[in-house]
């Protein structure tokens, strides 16, 4: 697959107020801004990569000061738990940004289950954001890690509707100093295809234009890099 040059200037400020709710993120959204108790095993997000995952564990970061565990923690064969998660909060996410894991499997399952059982002890919430869906991971031979991941609370992202798909690319450009009239974002939501790839694509490409040529974006500048989406 065509990968997507990276936009190094730019660094999302993650405020809730910019965060765009729509139907297929609702559910994730409002318990993420509840106080509600979660099952002991805590929480997952899964959905594909742009779809605000991380966003929304930025904002119950915010929220409840919670802490970042790195996902290469559970690669190592020896791990100093306390160092990790002791009394630096009540709250903990763990963020795989790559639909990817470890090389050793079986060493990061059972030190991911090691910790699900120490939160469970100490009573920490923990949210979990994959682009997989956790209890979809192959070669799960833990029962006990197994049956705390079907417990988990879960939501799915799916691609976005047609109103989401407009507001989150309006949002996106507004963020990088750009405008673009409705008609345009109508001719996007109909040419382009409906999904987050696409809105990061679209963005990137829009900025680019604007930040080499500085010129006011056409139709016809819409039509081109429609035309150069990437390959699957």
């Amino acid at each position: 697959m065509q990968q997507l040059s990276l936009e190094l200037q730019y660094q999302p400020s993650y405020l809730e107020a910019n965060f765009q709710v729509g139907l297929t993120n609702r559910e994730a959204y409002y318990i993420i801004k509840s106080n509600l108790n979660w099952p002991k095993w805590g929480m997952v997000i899964h959905g594909p990569a742009g779809c605000g995952k991380t966003y929304l564990a930025r904002i119950w970061q915010q929220r409840h000061q919670a802490f970042f565990i790195s996902p290469d923690f559970f690669a190592s064969p020896t791990i100093d738990w306390q160092t990790i998660i002791n009394n630096r909060s009540e709250h903990y996410i763990i963020d795989f940004q790559k639909n990817t894991f470890p090389f050793n499997q079986n060493l990061y399952l059972q030190n991911f289950l090691h910790l699900l059982n120490q939160f469970d002890e100490k009573q920490y919430r923990l949210l979990v954001c994959t682009q997989e869906n956790p209890i979809a991971w192959s070669n799960i031979e833990l029962m006990d890690l197994k049956s705390r991941q079907q417990a988990m609370l879960n939501f799915h992202i799916a691609e976005p509707e047609e109103d989401l798909f407009r507001r989150i690319t309006q949002q996106m450009l507004f963020e990088r100093g750009i405008m673009i009239p409705d008609y345009q974002l109508s001719f996007l939501s109909v040419h382009a295809e409906r999904s987050y790839k696409s809105i990061h694509y679209l963005v990137y490409q829009i900025y680019q234009q604007v930040l080499t040529y500085g010129s006011t974006i056409t139709i016809n500048h819409l039509k081109n890099i429609l035309s150069h989406f990437p390959s699957k």
